[in-house]
């Protein structure tokens, strides 16, 4: 299973400034690196590309090392931060916690109503959700 991904880890949300993360409540969700997820075997692997620095970031998390999944906002992705709620990992490499907050599929569906075309915006978190406790064998 592959996909388009828009992601950001938790550390670098904390960095952010407020302008940025009001600019984010209208346009796609926050996030630094854009790319693909795939769900393999063994692990989860995202890659993508820094939308600032024009660098390439790879990085595979085992199954094993999964800590973690969670639909939804949390202490440090606000509510405030998007109107679309963000797929969060935690997870433990070499000895460090990290944790990525995903935006699987997003995209901007359209919706008519009363003769007016509105954009929706939409993802496929929930899937990604439910393929992974699957792997993992998380009941649901």
């Amino acid at each position: 299973m592959e996909s388009r991904a828009l992601f950001i880890y938790g550390k670098e949300i904390e960095r952010m400034n407020i302008g940025w993360r009001f600019y984010h409540l209208f346009k796609e969700p926050p996030h630094k690196y854009r790319g693909k997820i795939t769900l393999g075997k063994d692990a989860l692997t995202l890659k993508g590309l820094d939308i600032k620095r024009d660098e390439e970031l790879g990085i595979e998390i085992p199954y094993g090392k999964i800590e973690d999944l969670h639909f939804g906002f949390d202490d440090v992705f606000k509510r405030r931060m998007s109107i679309l709620k963000p797929l969060r990992i935690r997870y433990r490499a070499d000895g460090e916690r990290g944790t990525v907050y995903l935006f699987i599929d997003f995209h901007k569906a359209v919706f008519l109503f009363s003769l007016r075309a509105w954009m929706i915006p939409k993802t496929k978190n929930k899937d990604w959700l439910f393929a992974l406790r699957n792997k993992l064998s998380i009941p649901l």
